[in-house]
């Protein structure tokens, strides 16, 4: 079985990369010490701090969230037409199988 994403928890780290050198915020793994992202413009996969900070918490309850989310789209609605949570939960988790491009 192929391994589609970097394994997790991941993790935010700041960091000179070179001695001397400019701060480097990376998000890496914790369980591999692969570096994922980094602010960095020439990196193929730049990514400013405030979204690192954005990104790494949502990565690692990813599992959590879908479970919440796969439960409350399993019960029952009752509150007639018009706004359900379920219906909201399966709109999400629908997001999680199959991403839309932006």
């Amino acid at each position: 079985m192929t391994q589609k994403h970097t394994p997790g928890p991941w993790a935010i780290r700041d960091c000179n990369r070179f001695e001397g050198g400019e701060p480097v915020t990376e998000i890496y793994s914790t369980v591999t010490d692969e570096v994922i992202a980094n602010d960095q413009t020439y990196y193929p996969q730049a990514v400013k701090p405030q979204n690192a900070r954005l990104i790494v918490p949502a990565v690692n309850a990813y599992e959590e969230l879908l479970v919440a989310l796969q439960e409350i789209a399993n019960t029952p609605c009752d509150h007639g037409p018009g706004y359900c949570a379920r219906d909201v939960a399966r709109a999400a988790i629908a997001k999680t199988v199959s991403p839309q491009a932006p």
